[in-house]
Formats: C-alpha cells, sequence, structure tokens
C-alpha cells in the first residue's frame, strides 16, 4: 500500500465530511501557521459525495490503529534487546 492510499484512509474528506481549522494563522503579517489539537478542528459531514463508503473508512482506521500497534511493539521489542545486547558482557 502506497502512502496516498493511506492518507486517504485517514482523511474524512474521503467520506463527505469537511474538516477546516487544523492549522491556524500566528499572524496576518507574517502568515506563520501552527497545528491546532483536533478538539479545535470543525467538521462539517455531508458536504459532498464521498468517495468512500463510510463502513470501509471504519475499518480502514481500525486497521491502521492495529498496524500502528504492532510498529510501536516491534520498536520497543527491537530497542529493549539492542539495550540487553549492549549490558550483556
Amino acid at each position: 500500500m502506497n502512502i496516498y492510499a493511506v492518507k486517504s484512509y485517514k482523511d474524512k474528506m474521503y467520506i463527505g465530511t469537511m474538516v477546516q481549522g487544523r492549522q491556524k494563522v500566528i499572524s496576518y503579517k507574517v502568515h506563520d501557521k501552527v497545528a491546532t489539537s483536533e478538539d479545535e478542528w470543525y467538521e462539517v459531514p455531508d458536504t459532498h459525495e464521498p468517495i468512500l463508503e463510510q463502513a470501509v473508512f471504519n475499518r480502514a482506521q481500525e486497521l491502521l490503529q492495529r498496524a500502528a500497534m504492532y510498529i510501536i511493539c516491534a520498536l520497543l521489542i527491537s530497542e529493549s534487546q539492542r539495550i540487553n545486547a549492549k549490558s550483556t558482557p
């Protein structure tokens, strides 16, 4: 699966929901942007026809969370093994 496919399964725009307010401008003079937390975002459902069905999107979210959990576990295990290998004479 390429990075664009993963991004499409994370973006609610593909299920017909418009999400705004992900970033805000610090100053209108400087135009620097900062990311905002998800609780500050505005979500408006059914603004356009969805590309993905809601069920497919939800299932993809579950699979992505599970994959992220496996990746984190694998990284923790490998880091633990690396530390153990250093401490063993």
